[in-house]
């Protein structure tokens, strides 16, 4: 059987596939329009990858069958070529594709879950400060901390290009801060999906010896009412190990929707 799909096929506008469209929101709308590899039997799955350095993106309906399981798996160790196999799927599903693996000699190398939050009303915590657009004069101190976000998120360099991506983040004044004293003490980057669509929190960090003071919570508070005059409801995705700061998204609104998880297995002996 050929699995390769294009970008417009019916899966995606499939009840079982649009039910879990925000949930896998980067499969949708960032890996989609722009996949090397879109793999689905039309019904059951959809895997897409447009990044050699990121994670395939797994969606499996839900109630599966084993068959559809396996037919998965093997395809993802087909797409590696035997070598680390790198993929981000819902909860259960990429647990059981970890449990496949490892009956297949594999070992989990690293992981991390993400909980899916959605906001449609805020409730504004105790204040910290004005907030402001962020500027091009602070590009470089903003480019150190995507940077920093990226290992404290990832433990790497997910985009190198740390630079650019705060600039256009800047130009399209996405990006906002808290400052201190002039010194930018957390950030966050919010921005539409679409026109009228819903605000997609992208990014919310808090330099070190500034976290635990409540900026993020406040930052994100203030972001999230000002998109929510413009757009319907707010998408973000946090930490699914890091108690302090789901505590925080959930005390100024945000309802959990769902969880992913991004899983690297590897063999004994195996490189990249």
């Amino acid at each position: 059987m050929n699995y390769a799909i294009r970008p417009d096929h019916p899966v995606f506008d499939s009840p079982a596939y649009q039910q879990d469209i925000h949930l896998l929101e980067v499969l949708d709308t960032v890996i989609r329009p722009t996949a090397f590899l879109l793999l689905s039997d039309g019904e059951n799955f959809v895997i897409g990858r447009n990044r050699l350095d990121l994670a395939a993106w797994v969606w499996t309906k839900d109630g599966h069958d084993a068959d559809t399981l396996d037919t998965v798996c093997r395809l993802l160790h087909i797409h590696f070529a035997g070598r680390v196999i790198h993929f981000t799927a819902k909860e259960n599903a990429a647990r059981a594709m970890a449990e496949h693996f490892e009956r297949q000699g594999y070992r989990q190398q690293s992981g991390m879950g993400l909980i899916a939050y959605t906001l449609r009303e805020v409730r504004m915590p105790e204040d910290k400060g004005p907030i402001r657009p962020a500027r091009m004069d602070e590009l470089d101190t903003l480019a150190r901390m995507y940077e920093d976000f990226q290992i404290a998120c990832f433990g790497e360099l997910q985009n190198t290009q740390c630079r650019a991506h705060m600039q256009s983040a800047i130009e399209a004044g996405s990006l906002r801060v808290l400052a201190h004293d002039d010194r930018i003490q957390c950030i966050v980057n919010a921005a539409p999906k679409t026109p009228g669509g819903h605000t997609r929190i992208a990014m919310v960090y808090t330099v070190p010896d500034a976290q635990g003071q409540g900026y993020a919570k406040w930052l994100t508070a203030q972001v999230c009412r000002d998109e929510l005059t413009r757009c319907p409801w707010a998408l973000l995705y946090a930490d699914a190990d890091n108690p302090r700061s789901n505590a925080a998204y959930r005390r100024i609104g945000f309802e959990k929707m769902g969880v992913i998880r991004e899983i690297k297995m590897v063999k004994d002996g195996m490189s990249e």
